[in-house]
């Protein structure tokens, strides 16, 4: 049922993409093996999610002599509340992620001001 729910508001392979990084850091073929999604929608996916600030780059790792980024999700946790007439979607982001995310602290600063 909540797979459901969720599909109105995200697409499944998406979905997976960010369960998979919500506590973890992974390389790009590491996250779509983890999550099961296909390679090449997989790909623009993580993309536009890196463009939209949800996923950030978490630090490199050499990989058969070049480097490739590590990826994780901005948020530790993600709950969706729906109650009538409204949907409520509170995410927890680490003091970390906080400092590492540039959307984050546009977030933040425009939520202080």
């Amino acid at each position: 049922m909540s797979d459901l729910i969720l599909g109105f508001f995200g697409e499944n392979d998406s979905r997976c993409i960010i369960t998979t990084l919500l506590e973890k850091e992974f390389t790009i073929p590491q996250i779509l093996k983890e999550s099961k999604a296909p390679k090449t929608s997989g790909y623009r996916k993580i993309e536009n999610m890196i463009i939209n600030g949800l996923i950030i780059e978490t630090g490199k790792i050499l990989s058969e002599s070049k480097k490739i980024s590590k990826l994780q999700c901005v948020f530790q946790e993600i709950n969706l509340e729906i109650k009538k007439g409204k949907t409520i979607v509170n995410g927890i982001v680490s003091q970390k992620m906080m400092e590492k995310s540039t959307s984050m602290k546009s977030i933040f600063d425009a939520i202080n001001t």
